[in-house]
């Protein structure tokens, strides 16, 4: 725990309350009542004395251990008659005026804020502290200890969704392979693959000190459907060979070997190109590069346990376990044998469908390939229907509600105004928490921590029950919620969905849209701001619109005549304490409790009913040098004004910022148009209009993942240059991407899904697994050519040997996906990237399996120059 801050209740507080009239008529002034106080409460070291052998230390003591005697103070003797503090004042057992008021469920109570320190776990720290709310002791009988926000429940939550996504992801991918494979033995040798590559992972944590949170589980989610791809592979070419052992009269030890070695490049080849893609993400800045790489390091250890295990354990199992397809008898009743036998049936009926596709496509080579390129050519059209944002907006199980009152307005009519607020918010959100209201602000140095700015000001933090538990999401409880408030009148009032995670991703910014202007002069900074807010507020798209800085707090600017008061013999010290003692109080001394040991404010105060107005200033008095009293009207003017509740700084000018939240649009198109309309505002000299916060750092970043997207492209062409020994077949299988992307727009498009960090992450992630397929493809085509085989029939035999792997770990890999990008028990934060990933597979699969061969065809003709047609 880094720090505990308790906010709301009453503080105890000794009173010492003035009598104006009867200090006067004593000829004293407030002051001399301060010191009074502060000369005869005294705990002092006094030095020490040497008595014999000893030492002795001497200390000082006049301290109060009883409020009462307080009053028995002597201030001054008048005429030989002593005037005590009891004579002047009232001493009162009290508590501190309240400058902030915290509301728990429509209750008065005290709110303990509690704090991690930078890197602990939120789970752990969280049970700890539930733990010890448990063991609180004397804890008044009406008085209840509840946990109003518990940020770790949106962790649980997440992590919990995560879990329940992966192993429903796992099932879904199993279940493909039992299609495709239709042999138990073989499916749980595949399945096993994915347990001990997760296995693995653990054990890198393990060593790593890396913490299971929503980003390293995502990336085990997001690898699931991909951990098995490989053992297929591995597994659907050890099987085959195992058929045509005994035709090729060669040992099952043999078999196991050679067909390990004919896949063992491409298998390599591929999990290296999908994980090479993640090591653009050092470009990442900010925030996007600190959410990733935990992410990324899972998926990329994931990978490489899945290959180790490809190439070590599923030969192995595979050569324990299998024995060549089992021929089925065609009359036999058995229910597995009939599903098997249709199984074949139709797996060798789609055999023959795409062997004679490719055939066709190899004759009209010219116009398929014209055909796909129109295709993904007009597809990208789509693109300017595709919106932006930075991150897609988390529901985290709670919003909050902004209010604004008149500047100046006082903490008990805004507690009013309030109440009222609750009441709606109760009748309207059946799906609450608790209602943590947080009015004004507090006198200690806490009150910087506020999101209020006043006794005008109040934030009402709204927790939810659990997604799983309720119908609507926060953003449709704010859509419904957002009418019946901003209709009161009276009051400016905000509605904020999210919590820590918001704020965080906004960069410290209580909104998405945030636009700063920057300048000296306050006239014109707040006509600029207010033309700013008109332009914001105009925009479809944008809510919640409003200026940060608070105006017309009204002041009364006291100016002391120094000269007529120094020839008085009075400082303006004294004048200036007098006032601020008579109207908000001056702390005197501590009053110990002798009890709990506690210390608490002696405050010296005028009397309520002699600081109601200006008037009641004017008639405050100072003692001159020569004793007499003096009006302090005759030394002061005083000038009504108004001005900023606060002023804040940015690169060292005045800052306003008018911030908004975004609402049936994205953040992109809602704040370019933004963008292009201030371009118009005319600004005057020495200050600037900036857009910040949320877009200024989407504008960064995407510029960012740009660069990260073309050095995977790279990347991955350069891992197979290598592998091929060649620059045309990496030139043809890099085609994929393109077809990918077609994938990516469409599947985007037709989700109404954004393009975000998120997703362009996944477009990065597509780019390393779509090109595994065109890898299979042309490695095996070349080992048949290898062998002699002509092009055409090789090309084709290579489609048929290598559609049901193909099939078999694009289907995984996207049912495994699939629960994480619908979202299964909840909204998941991943959905994006498993959107773009799946739209991407999906089209550059379907596509690849034509485009491919038949653009390794071409391009074979051309370098061979045969013209003789081979089919």
């Amino acid at each position: 725990m880094h720090n505990a801050q308790v906010t709301g209740g009453k503080i105890r507080e000794i009173h010492i309350t003035v009598d104006r009239n009867r200090v006067e008529a004593s000829n004293l002034s407030l002051q001399q009542v301060v010191q009074a106080i502060q000369t005869s409460n005294l705990l002092l070291p006094s030095g020490g004395l040497k008595t014999g052998v000893w030492d002795f230390s001497l200390k000082t003591e006049s301290q109060f251990n009883v409020v009462e005697p307080i009053g028995d103070v002597i201030i001054k003797n008048v005429n030989n008659i002593p005037v005590r503090i009891r004579d002047v004042a009232r001493v009162e057992d009290s508590y501190q005026e309240q400058t902030q008021i915290m509301r728990t469920n429509g209750k008065h109570g005290v709110v303990l804020r509690v704090q991690k320190t930078p890197g602990a776990n939120t789970v752990d720290v969280v049970d700890r502290i539930k733990k010890q709310l448990k063991n609180l002791r004397d804890v008044p009988a009406n008085v209840t200890a509840t946990t109003s926000f518990d940020q770790s429940l949106y962790i649980r939550e997440s992590i919990s969704e995560l879990i329940r996504e992966g192993a429903l992801g796992a099932l879904l991918a199993t279940a493909i392979i039992i299609i495709f494979i239709r042999n138990f033995r073989s499916t749980l040798i595949i399945f096993i693959a994915t347990p001990l590559s997760i296995l693995v992972t653990f054990i890198f944590f393990r060593f790593t000190d890396t913490s299971l949170n929503i980003m390293t589980l995502g990336g085990l989610a997001l690898g699931i459907g991909r951990l098995v791809d490989d053992s297929i592979v591995e597994l659907e070419n050890i099987s085959r060979h195992y058929t045509l052992m005994k035709k090729d009269n060669i040992s099952k030890i043999q078999a196991t070997l050679d067909a390990a070695q004919e896949v063992a490049a491409p298998i390599f080849v591929s999990t290296l190109t999908t994980v090479i893609v993640f090591l653009p993400v050092v470009f990442l800045t900010g925030i996007a590069k600190l959410l990733f790489i935990p992410l990324v390091i899972t998926i990329a250890v994931s990978l490489f346990a899945s290959f180790f295990v490809s190439r070590t354990v599923t030969p192995l199992l595979c050569f324990k376990a299998l024995s060549g397809e089992r021929e089925v008898n065609k009359d036999s009743r058995k229910l597995s044998d009939r599903i098997q036998l249709k199984t074949k049936e139709y797996l060798e009926k789609l055999d023959n469908l795409y062997g004679n596709i490719l055939e066709f496509a190899l004759r009209y080579k010219a116009r398929v390939i014209g055909g796909i390129v129109l295709f993904s050519v007009l597809s990208f059209i789509l693109f300017k229907f595709i919106g932006t944002e930075f991150f897609p907006e988390a529901d985290e199980n709670q919003f909050t509600v902004q209010i604004r009152l008149p500047v100046g307005t006082r903490i008990e009519i805004t507690e009013k105004f309030v109440e009222n607020v609750e009441r709606i918010i109760s009748e309207n959100v059946p799906e609450k928490n608790t209602i943590i209201s947080d009015i004004g602000v507090p006198s200690t140095r806490a009150g910087g921590f506020s999101g209020n700015s006043g006794s005008h000001s109040c934030n009402i933090s709204v927790s939810l029950v659990p997604g799983s538990e309720r119908e609507r999401s926060v953003f449709d409880i704010m859509k419904d919620l957002r009418p019946k408030l901003i209709s009161l009148p009276g009051a400016e009032i905000y509605l904020n969905s999210g919590g820590f995670l918001k704020f965080l991703l906004n960069f410290g910014s209580s909104a998405p849209i945030d636009v700063s202007i920057l300048g000296y002069d306050f006239e014109t900074s707040d006509l600029l701001a207010q033309r700013v807010f008109e332009i914001i507020k105009s925009t479809p798209g944008a809510t919640d619109v409003r200026i940060s800085r608070d105006r017309n707090l009204p002041e009364a600017r006291i100016i002391i005549d120094r000269v007529k008061a120094g020839s008085l013999g009075i400082n303006t010290s004294q004048i200036a304490n007098t006032i601020t003692t008579a109207m908000s109080g001056n702390v005197a001394s501590t009053f110990s409790d002798p009890k709990t040991g506690n210390q608490y404010n002696i405050l010296v105060r005028m009397s309520e009913n002699y600081r109601q107005n200006i008037d009641d200033l004017r008639k405050l008095t100072v003692v001159s040098s020569s004793g007499k009293t003096v009006p302090i009207s005759d030394l002061i003017e005083i000038n009504m004004t108004r001005s900023p509740v606060q002023i804040d700084r940015k690169y060292q000018l005045r800052l306003v910022s008018v911030t908004a939240n975004v609402y049936g649009r994205d953040l992109g198109s809602v704040a370019e148009e933004i963008k292009q309309k201030l371009n118009d505002v005319e600004k005057p000299t020495g200050f600037e209009i900036q857009m910040s916060g949320n877009i200024e750092q989407q504008q960064k970043t995407f510029t960012s993942l740009y660069l990260a997207f073309g050095l995977a492209i790279i990347l991955v062409y350069m891992v197979m240059a290598s592998q091929f020994q060649s620059l045309i077949d990496p030139f043809i299988i890099m085609f994929s991407v393109p077809l990918g992307m077609v994938g990516v727009v469409w599947m985007l498009f037709l989700t109404n899904t954004t393009l975000s960090v998120t997703s362009f992450e996944g477009i990065i992630v597509m780019v390393g697994i779509v090109v595994s397929n065109g890898i299979l493809l042309i490695d095996y085509t070349n080992r048949l050519r290898k062998r002699g085989m002509i092009l055409y029939e090789a090309v084709v035999k290579a489609g048929r040997t290598r559609l049901r792997p193909i099939l078999m770990t694009t289907f995984a890999t996207i049912l495994g996906l699939t629960p994480m990008a619908i979202g299964i028990g909840g909204e998941s934060s991943q959905a994006p990237l498993a959107i773009a990933v799946i739209g991407g597979l999906t089209a550059s699969t379907f596509l690849t399996l034509i485009f491919v061969p038949v653009l390794y065809a071409v391009f074979e003709e051309k370098l061979h120059k045969r013209s003789k047609p081979y089919i």
